[in-house]
């Protein structure tokens, strides 16, 4: 057994070798989808961290009636902090409005004292962040149910609903414009790597023939083929991550150079934050993650490819 699968190894090389114009068509093709594939995982990361981001700036702020009672304001902080939305609260009172007002506008002549213990119109705030800013708009619902409208007086979501929509519209926009580029590189990789070992096939079609005139099983016409898609995936996956390597590092320098981020790596923020990576060795390990990435996709699609285009041979014949 061993034997004969180095055999179908050295056939498979030996193949690989024999049509090396038809296997450069199908590595270059092959190297184009896996890198679509590493920009389409590469923009899922920086668009996550920037989701991230986006969701810490955003605050819900609920402004409280001053004839709200306590109670009805604590109860209203339970409820909220009973949502499987929402990330945190903090109440602010009319003291902590006021200083915190006098703090901002600490060196403007005209607030200077506008605000006081005897004379705070400021309202009572409670402020909301979300684990997901995308239910936002759900949690807007239960905010204005009838119940509580005798304790909030406003809130601030129709100031922040546009830019969440449109955020969350071209954010939806962008993944499904990588996605279907992603798929539509793998469909014309398959159909150039299935046409290729289908060339492959009918060039050798006397070296099959011979061999299963001799009794040689499918699976061991079908190895060779196999192999040689393998070495496509492999080759292609080397390539692109070259590629990948090149390309990042360049990106870092530009990035470096362009915005004036001292000793801080805007790239390795964002893949060691995202990824959850050591900030030191952010780089190569976003290089690991994608080379394997790479090669598990390119040894795939080899593979299925080669499968699929001797089995139907063989069905034909």
């Amino acid at each position: 057994m061993m034997y004969s699968f180095w055999r179908i190894l050295l056939y498979g090389i030996r193949g690989f070798r024999r049509n090396i114009w038809l296997s450069v068509i199908a590595i270059i093709t092959m190297t184009m989808t896996l890198m679509t594939f590493t920009v389409f995982a590469v923009g899922q990361v920086v668009a996550k961290q920037q989701y991230q981001e986006f969701n810490q700036k955003i605050d819900y702020l609920i402004f409280l009636k001053d004839e709200a009672s306590d109670s009805d304001i604590a109860n209203l902080q339970t409820q909220i902090e009973a949502r499987p939305e929402v990330k945190q609260i903090h109440f602010l009172t009319k003291d902590e409005e006021a200083a915190q007002f006098n703090q901002q506008f600490s060196s403007v002549d005209e607030f200077k004292g506008l605000i006081t213990a005897n004379n705070n119109p400021l309202l009572r705030e409670i402020t909301v962040q979300f684990n997901d800013v995308g239910q936002i708009s759900n949690f807007n619902n239960f905010v204005n149910q009838d119940r509580f409208k005798q304790i909030i007086y406003f809130t601030s979501y129709k100031e922040n609903s546009d830019s969440i929509n449109n955020y969350l519209k071209i954010t939806n926009f962008l993944k499904i414009i990588s996605l279907s580029f992603a798929i539509f590189f793998t469909i014309i990789s398959l159909l150039v790597i299935l046409n290729t070992i289908r060339l492959t096939i009918h060039s050798r079609r006397e070296e099959v023939e011979i061999m299963r005139l001799v009794g040689a099983s499918p699976g061991f016409i079908r190895g060779p083929f196999v192999v040689e898609g393998v070495l496509y995936g492999i080759i292609s996956a080397i390539l692109a991550i070259l590629i990948s390597w090149a390309v990042l590092v360049q990106l870092q320098t530009l990035v470096n150079q362009s915005f004036s981020v001292g000793s801080t790596n805007l790239l390795t923020d964002i893949f060691g934050n995202t990824l959850g990576l050591n900030h030191s060795n952010a780089v190569s390990s976003i290089l690991t993650y994608l080379f394997v990435l790479q090669l598990g996709v390119g040894v795939l699609l080899g593979t299925l490819c080669s499968f699929i285009a001797v089995r139907r041979y063989l069905k034909e014949q």
